[in-house]
């Protein structure tokens, strides 16, 4: 069965490519994302010892795979392009850049100093660790302020290039880059920031060819594997000899693995369906401040999800399950969830975009938005919902404050 899947899999993906031969599009990137979160952990041999030979949980994946071939093909909503650079910038604009060039100059600062400077002290220090054990201390506000900063400096560094201000974006550019890699111990976000260069030539300076494409995915992969070892503090247990057989082992496997975890315990009745909570009851009181309910439930899935199956909420000796965003659809509804999570993410994805491609110099953050395919569908949609809710209020203040122009939605 696992045979049949991967050769649907690969005939699904010759024929959305021969119809979209754009390899950047984002209905490529999303079909390819299923296959490297949900088929490649079957390169990984640990996971040969589960849901290899059950045919069901194989037969529920196939499902899950004709569900993204149909959305893939479908498209998001279709535009005749982004808009280009036209309007004059105000006062506003010039202020902003100048407070994303500081906030990024004070956090290096802040992160490099108590290292006494020594960047390389830093990177390899358990950062991970150090996240699990400050992880309650960490200001909401500040990574918010981050994103913001973040997002600002990707519409800068864009508009700088379109201006053909080299020099300008590539120091901006290597701000913002450093600023992430010392502040974050995620590794996608490294990854998506270094990415975004990549979409720029592809659509402004010469489309890339698969076969550099392919090239790239195993740097990415390489850089993965080996970033991981970097950011818990153990970076000379990484072997280089036998490379291949690292980033082959660092393959995510174990979302898919909770994701059949939970399809067989409501299979054998030791937890049942969830009946919509997550998308009814802790998805809107999401949006209700802690401090006007101080009794508010935790709302995030994956944490009540490692609860219920755990009995103790997630911690450095707990970690969280994550069973995906079609894992979380199936506790839900069943087979009706895998179509409803896919559709909902297909709904807030197609809004974004036609937000994005209304606003001069944002077309960035679509890049972002679709390197991070990925990871959302690793996640859970009820998770994602509230950040699209932010990054649209976001969007629109942003526009307000950075053009003089209307948003025509």
């Amino acid at each position: 069965m696992a045979v049949v899947l991967i050769i649907f899999y690969i005939v699904g993906g010759i024929i959305l490519f021969v119809r979209i031969k754009d390899i950047f599009a984002e209905n490529n990137i999303l079909y390819f994302s299923f296959g490297a979160v949900y088929l490649l952990p079957l390169l990984n041999a640990k996971s040969r010892q589960s849901w290899l030979d059950d045919t069901g949980f194989l037969l529920l994946l196939l499902v899950c795979n004709m569900i993204v071939l149909v959305f893939s093909q479908a498209s998001l909503i279709r535009f005749s392009g982004f808009r280009k650079n036209l309007v004059k910038r105000n006062v506003i604009w010039k202020l902003l850049l100048l407070i994303t060039v500081l906030w990024h100059t004070i956090l290096v600062w802040s992160k490099l100093a108590p290292y006494n400077f020594n960047i390389l002290e830093l990177l390899i220090s358990d950062r991970v660790g150090d996240y699990l054990n400050q992880v309650e201390e960490t200001s909401g506000l500040l990574l918010r302020l981050n994103y913001i900063f973040h997002m600002l400096g990707a519409v800068y560094w864009y508009d700088l290039k379109q201006r053909g201000r080299r020099v300008s974006s590539m120091l901006l550019y290597s701000l913002i880059l450093l600023t992430i890699v010392v502040t974050t111990h995620t590794r996608f976000i490294v990854l998506s920031y270094l990415m975004i260069p990549v979409f720029y030539r592809h659509y402004y300076i010469k489309s890339i060819r698969i076969g550099y494409v392919v090239i790239l995915l195993s740097i990415a992969g390489l850089f993965l594997a080996y970033t991981n070892y970097v950011r818990t503090g153990i970076y000379e247990e990484f072997d280089w000899k036998n490379s291949f057989s690292v980033v082959i082992d660092q393959l995510e496997i174990e979302s898919v693995e909770d994701f059949y975890m939970i399809r067989n315990r409501i299979k054998q009745g030791s937890i049942d369906f969830d009946y919509g909570a997550q998308y009814f009851y802790y998805l809107p009181i999401t949006f209700i401040p802690r401090f006007l309910w101080e009794g508010k439930p935790v709302v995030s899935y994956f944490w009540r999800l490692t609860e219920e199956i755990s009995g103790s909420p997630p911690g450095p000796n707990n970690f969280v399950l994550t069973s995906t965003l079609f894992g979380e659809g199936y506790h839900q509804f069943g087979i009706i969830g895998l179509f409803s999570s896919l559709g909902m993410w297909f709904l807030l994805a197609s809004a974004y975009k036609s937000l994005c491609s209304n606003i001069p110099n944002f077309q960035p953050i679509w890049w972002l938005f679709i390197i991070h395919i990925p990871m959302d569908l690793r996640g859970a949609i009820s998770s994602q919902i509230p950040i699209f809710v932010f990054n649209f209020i976001l969007l629109l203040i942003l526009t307000r404050l950075l053009y003089k122009s209307k948003l025509c939605i």
